[in-house]
């Protein structure tokens, strides 16, 4: 292998996945199907169907984003799951303390074969959003996920499973690249489907001042693609994490509810 790993993943960026958008019908705007119903008649808890459907429905074979806002990556995922959705307009319509409004985050992601549904419950989950049904009503409701309600249970996933190691490398090697860069290009190698949690990106310092994300000056020798992510991921203090049944590994900081935590920097080896 090449001793830069980063010249290999530029190999690899000349044949890009296609955008869901080219791999889907396009969308047809379409009036809301419903009024959302009152608060009380919603049950405050993920609707059983959210997780149970999730390998439910046919496999694409490659799914791309490209800085799409999250609820037209949700849209386009009902459709081609054959979903009726409405979101909550108080999702599409957040206000930060002063009045301006605050824009959805936007999705790029790459994954291969996955279906909709896990697509879609892999982006719900990762935004603190869920589906919910109300009994005998076949519009699904996207809205904000309850911290006192009931989540999909998400286990860490050990990348070091001897049944999985994948190919040995003979030299990986990392010339100051950022960690999220680095995790993604080896889930690429590895044949992983992962998203980083969006608190990732989003740390501060006691000035609340953006923090960049480390980079990576690493070389290794003679390791599978998975062992070299593991060791990045203990090394800075991150962790994966899989919602039962779903291909999608989510990165995530050790302590999700301290995301500006971040273990000493790599050394190089």
């Amino acid at each position: 292998m090449n001793t830069k790993l980063l010249s290999f993943l530029l190999i690899m960026a000349a044949a890009p996945l296609p955008t869901l958008a080219q791999t889907a019908p396009a969308l047809q705007p379409r009036a809301e199907a419903a009024p959302l119903l009152p608060a009380a008649a919603t049950p405050n808890k993920p609707d059983a169907m959210a997780t149970s459907a999730a390998e439910a429905g046919p496999v694409e074979e490659a799914m791309a984003f490209d800085q799409l806002a999250l609820p037209d990556a949700i849209r386009e995922l009902a459709k081609l799951a054959g979903l009726n959705i409405q979101i909550d307009p108080a999702l599409l319509n957040q206000k930060a303390a002063d009045g301006t409004p605050i824009p959805p985050p936007s999705v790029t992601e790459q994954w291969r074969r996955v279906t909709p549904m896990q697509a879609m419950q892999a982006l719900l989950f990762n935004y603190g959003w869920q589906m919910e049904r109300v009994a005998n009503n076949p519009i699904v409701l996207i809205r904000a996920r309850d911290p006192n309600a009931a989540a999909p249970l998400a286990t860490t996933v050990n990348l070091l499973d001897a049944a999985q190691g994948g190919p040995v490398e003979e030299t990986m090697a990392f010339d100051q690249l950022p960690l999220p860069d680095a995790i993604r290009n080896l889930a690429a190698l590895a044949g992983m489907n992962i998203q980083l949690d969006p608190r990732l990106a989003n740390r501060q310092d006691g000035n609340h001042q953006p923090i960049p994300f480390p980079t990576v000056n690493e070389k290794m020798k003679n390791v599978t693609a998975r062992q070299a992510m593991q060791t990045l991921l203990d090394e800075f203090g991150w962790q994966a994490t899989r919602i039962t049944g779903n291909p999608i590994l989510r990165i995530e900081a050790l302590d999700p509810k301290a995301p500006n935590a971040l273990a000493k920097p790599a050394q190089a080896r």
